[in-house]
């Protein structure tokens, strides 16, 4: 009898087999993030926003739900931005290229699609929020030069920034990751007041603001906690 029953287990592996999960839950709440991207900028109707930049900085997170995790963004643009000057009787004359660096803060909620886990080890997510986008550099020696008004001059200032992104996390341990996103950012690029006078534009055809849009790619390392 003790042959039988030991035969047949061995001619049925079916009794030991074991079926392996694709999805592995993620048991930390807390994460750090810090990357590095490149942004393409919309400058404006006028041309005098930022454009291109590279991006540096850091995230924090936390879980509150099942696929819920809010998150605080802060990051650096280097970018560079075109000097105009503008008169009435030559209109809009570049004078160069000059630089202007500005900070992003941002609060996001992102929706983790997998929920709290990973699929094979990636965990695909959206995110959405707002925050503040902040001049913190700019370099003015063009406008200097050629000695134009402070009026006319283009100033970032500090603004409302919405955001939207999407992205993958890619599980190397249990608490490191490796993660792409894409983000789309909206704020607005502001007219100098003197460009909006009667004298420089009689015709009123210079907008006063104008909302343009930032598309970033970003590439980063995450560590849970």
């Amino acid at each position: 009898m003790l042959f039988l029953t030991s035969f047949c287990l061995i001619s049925n592996p079916v009794f030991g087999q074991v079926i392996l999960s694709p999805y592995q839950f993620v048991e930390n709440r807390h994460s750090g993030r810090l990357f590095y991207g490149e942004a393409a900028i919309d400058s404006g109707q006028l041309d005098i926003g930022p454009r291109t930049a590279t991006i540096i900085g850091g995230r924090y997170g936390i879980n509150v739900g099942s696929g819920l995790t809010i998150e605080i963004n802060a990051s650096r643009y280097k970018s560079t931005r075109s000097v105009y000057n503008l008169t009435a009787s030559e209109g809009q004359t570049k004078l160069g290229d000059t630089q202007l660096n500005f900070g992003v803060i941002d609060l996001r909620f992102r929706l983790n699609l997998t929920g709290h886990r990973t699929w094979r080890k990636i965990q695909p997510y959206l995110a959405g929020g707002g925050g503040a986008a902040v001049a913190l550099e700019a370099d003015q020696s063009l406008e200097e030069a050629a000695g134009i008004l402070q009026e006319k001059r283009y100033d970032f200032g500090s603004q409302f920034a919405s955001v939207i992104s999407g992205g993958l996390d890619f599980e190397l341990s249990e608490r490191i990751t490796l993660f792409g996103e894409g983000v789309f950012n909206l704020w607005k690029v502001g007219t100098p007041a003197g460009w909006l006078t009667t004298d420089t534009d009689p015709q009123g055809n210079n907008p006063k603001d104008q909302w343009v849009a930032t598309k970033s790619l970003f590439v980063g390392v995450s560590y849970r906690f």
